[in-house]
């Protein structure tokens, strides 16, 4: 580390709240598009053609998946400026190339496309913030990062909805492909990698043999591996089931209309937003990562049990049930805040992009294999739709999911809000 000159105070303390901003319209576009359009109106009255589009959809995860190591190790090594801009150009791409796609490859390949640009933006924000605010700081901001994200994803979901009414879903998504072009362009000329030497928080490293060293202590830390399956068993399978699945779930099994349907949604939405930064500040306060994950998982369990299988036990509970799922869910969090703490601050892109893997990759066969499981139960029960029985028999591996990282949350180590500097202060 460079230590030659005393850090000192940025002459712009807001320039660094500026940065994290455009990172939370980053994470928030490129999560979007995972979404738009939804799946009933890619089948419209072909549902024949299901399992085509869910593995055309599934692209972007496969995308997200595949990247994630190699994206974090650019953004280590060569900062988080020119590269970022280039994924969002990629998501831009490839919601242009989807909106004038007409068979379920191109749709596949497009969502592929999405998808390699979008594998920058969570590891990015992290990177961007480890960079610019003190560590103390991190787990909050995290949970403020994550709450204005999934709230801006909220209204750009609502936007894209109002556009398809006027342009149809392919002229939606084609103004936002021409809209992500234009955020590339000041996401370039605003954003900054680091501080500059006299005020960088964490100093600069000029040891490359170090950094290598500290890569390889990333995959040599059996807490990256716990923490990365605890992580993607959560969200990885309930982000698929929220985005896809939970409004058709609701509309067959419970017979609710969709606008009801959405509007539970959006309580999970909220409650995972609430949680972000609850959960942030609270385990700061009491200076404990790892106590607060079992209990968040347990309720996210329940919670899916109750919503899952009937009997349906009314708008209010099932509303106040979607927001605790939210709400509990969201402790995955501070699963990323404790491998940041676990791993040097200039390798954290690299070491976050390992558990992010587990969670796309997650995701990815969740969302392809309720598909799968949905068409079988149709064929087998001859029916046109796909009914209750198939449903809850797809969707049972939620909560075997949730239950599996229970049981990993117990074997994650305890950080006490303490970042370490050396991959050896780890072991």
């Amino acid at each position: 580390m460079s230590e030659k000159t005393p850090l000192m105070q940025h002459p712009r303390p807001l320039y660094a709240w500026a940065i994290l901003i455009l990172s939370v319209i980053f994470n928030a576009y490129s999560f979007t598009l995972q979404s738009v359009p939804g799946l009933k109106v890619l089948v419209g009255d072909s549902p024949e053609k299901l399992i085509d589009y869910v593995y055309a959809m599934s692209g972007f995860f496969y995308a997200f998946t595949l990247f994630q190591i190699p994206i974090g190790l650019l953004i280590d090594r060569f900062g988080s400026r020119v590269l970022p801009t280039a994924g969002i150009f990629l998501c831009a791409l490839g919601a242009i190339c989807f909106s004038q796609s007409t068979t379920s490859w191109q749709m596949g390949l497009s969502r592929f496309i999405m998808g390699a640009g979008g594998a920058f933006s969570f590891l990015n924000a992290l990177k961007l913030i480890s960079n610019w605010f003190q560590p103390k700081r991190f787990a909050y901001l995290l949970g403020m990062f994550v709450a204005l994200g999934t709230l801006l994803i909220v209204f750009l979901r609502l936007l894209f909805t109002k556009l398809s009414l006027v342009l149809d879903w392919r002229g939606a998504l084609l103004s936002y492909g021409l809209g992500g072009l234009i955020f590339a362009c000041i996401f370039f000329f605003v954003v900054q990698d680091i501080p500059g030497s006299r005020y960088t928080v964490h100093g600069l490293l000029e040891n490359k043999k170090r950094f290598w060293d500290d890569i390889k202590g990333i995959f040599n830390n059996a807490q990256v591996w716990i923490i990365g399956i605890a992580v993607g068993l959560i969200i990885g399978p309930l982000f698929s089931f929220e985005a896809l699945w939970s409004v058709p779930f609701l509309e067959t099994v419970y017979k609710v209309p969709q606008s009801l349907a959405i509007l539970f949604n959006f309580f999970f939405v909220i409650g995972y937003a609430i949680g972000a930064v609850f959960f942030g500040r609270v385990s700061t306060s009491l200076g404990r990562r790892k106590i607060l994950i079992p209990w968040g998982i347990g309720f996210s369990l329940l919670m899916m049990i109750i919503i899952l299988y009937p009997p349906y036990m009314g708008v209010q509970v099932t509303a106040i049930s979607f927001f605790t799922l939210g709400f509990a869910a969201s402790i995955v969090n501070l699963g990323f805040v404790s491998i940041h703490e676990q791993n040097p601050p200039h390798v954290t892109a690299t070491a976050v992009g390992v558990v992010n893997t587990f969670y796309a990759f997650f995701a990815a066969i969740s969302q392809s294999l309720i598909g799968v499981f949905l068409q079988l139960g149709q064929k087998m029960e001859h029916s046109q739709g796909f009914s209750t029985h198939a449903y809850q028999i797809s969707l049972i591996r939620l909560p075997v999911y949730l239950l599996i990282a229970l049981i990993f949350s117990f074997f994650i180590k305890e950080t006490y809000c303490k970042q370490v500097t050396k991959t050896n202060e780890n072991t």
